[in-house]
């Protein structure tokens, strides 16, 4: 396998540990960085498989050409913060995403087929970590308030007045907490409240809550179907009032009831969410 990596600096280490696993899964990894230098590596060493890591801005033409005649190719896309569809990922055989809705888009640009596959954490900085008692809270809200939004808040804190509550995002009539800017600050903020919602499927945001413990509230896209136990890990929702009615049932679970649903994120995290498991699903897409 060649491995070709255009992260950015700030994941590097995402790299490393993704190249480190792969050796314990197939029989060769060649890891290197770009350097418009691929259309040599694969006639140098003829790989069974080609795996590019992050985003393709700065890639040469005749790489892009050299990528695209190569039988076996996955670009394993960093597009969870972009707003759309990055053009490269229809210039691989599997286009990797972060984000299930761009699926149907890359394949529309050139990819054979495409699948949400999402980066695993690291889980030396996203892991449960101890918090004063002031600084926690049972609900963090991630986007930006809406009148909907609003609307809906309102009622979740007449209906629960001992919720605590912490924004993430602008416009809430709530505590603010700054934007976390690097990973450390992003796994501290998650680690502050027992649940987070975000009106947006994440898988990202699925992983990094679950390493750290708290149970993520995330709406569903149109094409998954929406979980009826809103404690058995992940809570899927469609609308504000399917929100409502799962965050109602969660606010009904007693605190043991509660650490039980924390704790089943942190074993989905170890056993499913983890380096090898993803893998093993992103090399089974590869080789179908």
């Amino acid at each position: 396998m060649l491995l070709v990596q255009l992260l950015d600096a700030t994941k590097w280490k995402t790299g490393m540990a993704l190249s480190e696993q792969l050796r314990l899964l197939v029989q060769e990894v060649i890891a290197v960085d770009y350097r418009e230098d691929l259309k040599e590596l694969l006639a140098l060493y003829h790989p069974d498989l080609v795996l590019l890591l992050g985003n393709g801005s700065g890639i040469s033409h005749a790489d892009v050409l050299a990528l695209r005649e190569w039988p076996r190719s996955v670009w394993w896309l960093d597009d969870d913060g972009l707003e759309r569809p990055h053009p490269a990922g229809g210039d691989a055989k599997l286009a990797a995403t972060q984000r299930l809705e761009f699926c149907s888009a890359y394949e529309e640009l050139g990819a054979a087929s495409s699948e949400m596959i999402v980066y695993p954490v690291d889980p030396d900085i996203y892991q449960p970590l101890p918090m004063k008692e002031e600084e926690r809270a049972d609900y963090l809200l991630l986007d930006d308030a809406t009148p909907a939004r609003l609307r809906w808040l309102q009622a979740m804190r007449r209906k629960h007045p001992r919720a605590k509550w912490l924004a993430g995002g602008k416009g809430w009539p709530l505590e603010s907490v700054p934007a976390a800017a690097d990973p450390q600050s992003r796994a501290r903020l998650l680690n502050r409240a027992r649940a987070v919602i975000r009106w947006s499927w994440s898988g990202t945001l699925l992983y990094e809550a679950a390493a750290c413990g708290t149970v993520p509230f995330l709406k569903t896209l149109a094409a998954e179907p929406a979980l009826p136990d809103p404690i058995g890990g992940c809570v899927r929702f469609r609308t504000m009032t399917g929100l409502a009615r799962k965050l109602d049932a969660f606010e009904r679970l007693s605190s043991d009831e509660k650490r039980a649903a924390s704790s089943r994120m942190l074993k989905a995290s170890r056993f499913d969410y983890s380096h090898v498991p993803v893998l093993l699903q992103l090399l089974t897409t590869a080789f179908k």
